[in-house]
Formats: C-alpha cells, structure tokens, sequence
C-alpha cells in the first residue's frame, strides 16, 4: 500500500537527481469502483507535466493530497513526447512544496466552547417536622381488632375479643393485647398472613407508644 508521503518523495528524489522519468501513480476511486491511475512526468528534474484523465493540471493538483495511492512507479524517459508536450508544465518545486504530507494535516478542531456558568443551587427548603400521631383510643384499637377477627371467625369473635380484653386491657396493654388477638386469627390463617393482616394496627399502637 503507497502513500502521498510515497509518491512525495520519489519526486524529491528525481528533482535532486536531475532525472527525467514518468511517476506512474494508482490509486482507488470508490466512485467507479475500480483502480485509476495518472502519470507525473518530471523533465531534468526541473518541471513537471500532470495527467490524470481529462483534468487539468490545477484540478490535478488539488486532487493529488486526497487520494489513496496502491502504487507508485517510476519509469526512465528520454524526452518529452508529444502527449506530455502539450500538457502545460509546473514547476516540480513547487508540486513538492504542495505535496509535502507536513502540510496535509487535518486542521485543529474548534476549541470547545466555555462552559456557561453553572447557577448555585437553591438552597434546600428545610424539612417539615412529621405530624403528630393522632390518638389511637382503646375503644377504637378494639373495635379495629373486633372487625379483623370478625371477617375470621364470624359473630363469635366478639366473645373472643372480650376475653382477650379482660386479661390484657387494650388501655392499659395495648400492645399485649393486639398481640393476643393476631395469636388467635394465626390459628386460622397461619402467622404469615396473620401479621399481614395486623400490620397496619401494630403500626398505630406503636406510634402512640413513641
């Protein structure tokens, strides 16, 4: 695989030698799908003539930097023959100033823009105190407990409840008695569930205890 840097410096090479020769150079168009190729033909080492199909030299010469050469070659000639004669000559110095690969560089990107100014953040509003707990009466801790049961055991719960409530009064051991009567719905439902279905009132009465 050549390179501009390839074909750069065989035309140094011919120009300091003083040669005449033709610089034969391929290269791949993806337009066409195939190779192309054109020719450089230096004379003493002091001029140049360009062909590259219909082209003129100029458009030759802005072409030359963005091709992808796949071979240089170089062939000795005597003379200019009368095709190369009727090509308008350059001079081979400055084809090789133009060509230098040192002055190919792509050009440095844009600086990136400043970043804007990032505005303070607004300070946090402060946190609200929680509400207060609302009181959680006994008759209403019972009467709770009273329906939870109900939907287990039917109207005989109630019966239940009031045992519970004469040995752990809900006002005075609230959490006891909850307790107990969660114990007594985990008889039928299984401690799993039965904690499912008291969370929400071992909730409250734990709130009402802070």
């Amino acid at each position: 695989m050549s390179s501009l840097a390839e074909l750069h410096a065989a035309l140094i090479a011919l120009g300091q030698a003083g040669k005449t020769a033709k610089l034969y150079f391929y290269y791949a168009d993806p337009a066409e799908m195939r190779q192309q190729s054109g020719y450089i033909f230096v004379d003493a080492g002091q001029r140049c003539h360009l062909s590259l199909g219909a082209l003129t030299p100029p458009q030759i010469v802005a072409l030359l930097p963005g091709l992808a050469y796949s071979k240089i070659a170089s062939l000795p000639a005597l003379a200019v023959d009368a095709t190369v004669a009727a090509i308008p000559p350059l001079s081979l110095a400055e084809l090789v100033d133009h060509l230098d690969p040192a002055r190919q560089r792509a050009p440095e990107p844009p600086a990136p823009p400043e970043p804007a100014a990032v505005a303070a953040e607004p300070a946090a509003p402060p946190v609200a105190a929680p509400p207060p707990q609302a009181f959680y009466s006994h008759m209403s801790l019972q009467k709770d407990v009273l329906e939870l049961l109900e939907g287990i055991y039917g109207i005989g719960a109630s019966k239940k409840v009031e045992s519970i409530a004469a040995s752990s009064p809900p006002h005075q051991y609230p959490a006891d008695f909850v307790a107990k009567c969660r114990q007594y719905a985990a008889v039928m439902l299984g401690d799993r569930k039965a904690g499912e279905l008291f969370y929400a009132i071992e909730e409250k009465v734990a709130g009402q205890r802070h």
